[in-house]
């Protein structure tokens, strides 16, 4: 971590979650890291059915 702050998406057992880990400093010196977990399956899930309904409207304009 380096003594920063990051968040990244974490898939697990057909989740998916936004996970933000922050450092604990205390005096300069990294004592720990706190991590919060917000689960987005459902927001992934809608996001991969427009890409494929994105990919068919292409697909059906480029046919015609």
């Amino acid at each position: 971590m380096n003594g920063k702050e990051f968040t990244t998406v974490v898939e697990w057992t057909d989740k998916y979650f936004e996970v933000y880990y922050s450092p604990i400093t205390i005096n300069d010196e990294t004592d720990g890291v706190i991590g919060i977990a917000s689960d987005i399956t459902s927001h992934k899930k809608a996001e991969e059915q427009l890409m494929k309904a994105k990919l068919m409207a292409e697909e059906t304009a480029r046919v015609k």
